[in-house]
This record gives C-alpha cells, structure tokens and sequence, in this order.
C-alpha cells in the first residue's frame, strides 16, 4: 500500500497480511527491506526508510500482532510505524 501527498510525493507505505498469526518483527524487518530495496524507483532516500525523515510505515493484521512489534511502534518519536489490527479497523466513535 502506498499514500501520496497533494504534490505526488510517497508519505506513507504500508503491508497487509492476512493470517491467522499476529504478525511480528520480521514483518517489520519485511516491510523495511523492501522500501529499501526500491527506495530509488520511488524517489526515496534508502537512509532515510524507517526515520523521521522518511515515509510513514504502516502494518495492517487481521490477528493483531505480537507484543514485541507494538513495544517498538510505541517508543517512536514521532511515531512513524502505524499498526492496524482488523478489529481497530471497524471500531466505532
């Protein structure tokens, strides 16, 4: 998944799985590889994946994820690693 802003420009870039198994670190670690490795095609700086410099990173997981994944998206400041489990998805106001 990818998000532009108003001037084309990539701002977020997210993964969606859906298993039966919340997804853990080596999402992440997915997730951060593969930006990386198109990093020029997309006219993003590779240094600046998984900074506060660089494009929003986003995890969607029908079984949540582990508790080691959210420990690390919590810390970040800003927090630049977004986690969306199924049941967030539908949460009503």
């Amino acid at each position: 998944m990818v998000a532009l802003n108003a001037e084309g420009a990539i701002v977020l870039i997210g993964s969606c799985k859906w298993t039966n198994s919340p997804m853990d670190m080596t999402e992440y670690a997915a997730l951060l590889a593969d930006v990386k490795a198109v990093a020029s095609g997309l006219k993003l700086d590779a240094n600046e994946v998984g900074t506060a410099q660089g494009p929003w990173l986003a995890l969607f997981s029908r079984a949540g994820f582990t508790p080691r994944l959210e420990q690390l998206a919590v810390p970040e400041e800003p927090q630049r690693l977004l986690l969306f489990a199924l049941p967030t998805l539908y949460k009503e106001n």
